[in-house]
């Protein structure tokens, strides 16, 4: 099965980030937030996000939440120069959101569906690409099948990625959280108070090398309960609905222990909520 995948430092964070064009009112500050609703919406279904380092970063993968249909496309460009003038990354249009659109119950519908982020709904457009240190970044996402007429995006998370020598274990959990409430009234009827949903993932690293113990303890003890990752379980998976499933931006539910079930290999569970 494909390699898990791991980004668990956002160099976002660091960059000098710009987009355009923007709506008025939006600012291109949304992506650098947690807050799901806080987004950055272009005056159209086109939109470039550029970010800057001062010193340069290693970037093997880029992600945003978005409202994005299945005909949206990403186009990274990395440099090695903040001006732009040395090209080392190209990698021309991809599909960014190639699973199909998630249907949701009423009074959701198709239109307004993609902006539905904390209901079930909304997209993450990504790509990812060998690790490369560039000091700019470009990224352009185009949607012509937006039902809404603009591409609208948050949590911007590009940062290098972590492959483990040894993949993950058989029979991951993947659990949809639904934070709503059921209750009775007197006559007996079930009645349901709608709340947020999520998702959350667990899965565990059976054999680690040491290379992947040293890896994933400086996750859980530099990252915590409080700093979220991206984490992809089947990326490149031959189902796009597979993939998009099994790949969040979530923070962990509880630090695991680290397990040493033999001399030679390391062990240890982790669980991620999604955001």
């Amino acid at each position: 099965m494909p390699t898990l995948k791991m980004m668990v430092d956002n160099a976002v964070a660091r960059s000098v980030l710009s987009a355009s064009p923007v709506a008025a009112g939006m600012s291109a500050a949304a992506m650098k937030n947690d807050t799901k609703s806080n987004v950055c919406r272009a005056t159209g279904t086109d939109i470039e996000i550029v970010m800057t380092w001062d010193v340069a970063e290693r970037i093997g993968g880029v992600q945003f939440l978005c409202n994005g249909s299945p005909s949206t496309t990403i186009e990274v460009l990395g440099y090695s120069d903040k001006a732009g003038v040395t090209k080392v990354l190209d990698t021309g249009g991809r599909p960014a959101c190639p699973a199909r659109a998630r249907v949701l119950r009423a009074p959701w519908t198709p239109a307004t569906s993609p902006s539905a982020y904390a209901w079930g709904g909304g997209a993450r457009a990504f790509t990812w690409f060998d690790n490369i240190s560039v000091k700019r970044l470009v990224v352009r996402l185009k949607d012509p099948g937006s039902r809404q007429g603009y591409m609208e995006v948050s949590h911007a998370f590009v940062g290098e990625t972590f492959t483990p020598d040894e993949n993950a274990s058989y029979d991951p959990g993947l659990t949809p959280v639904d934070r709503g409430e059921e209750f009775r009234t007197d006559a007996g009827d079930r009645r349901f108070v709608p709340g947020t949903k999520g998702a959350k993932l667990a899965f565990s690293l059976d054999s680690m090398t040491e290379r992947d113990r040293s890896f994933i303890w400086d996750m859980l003890v530099a990252n915590g309960l409080g700093v979220p990752i991206i984490v992809s379980l089947y990326p490149g998976d031959s189902s796009p609905e597979r993939e998009r499933d099994h790949q969040m931006y979530g923070a962990l539910v509880q630090t695991p222990a680290m397990r040493r079930p033999n001399f030679a290999r390391h062990a240890t569970t982790l669980e991620w909520e999604s955001m």
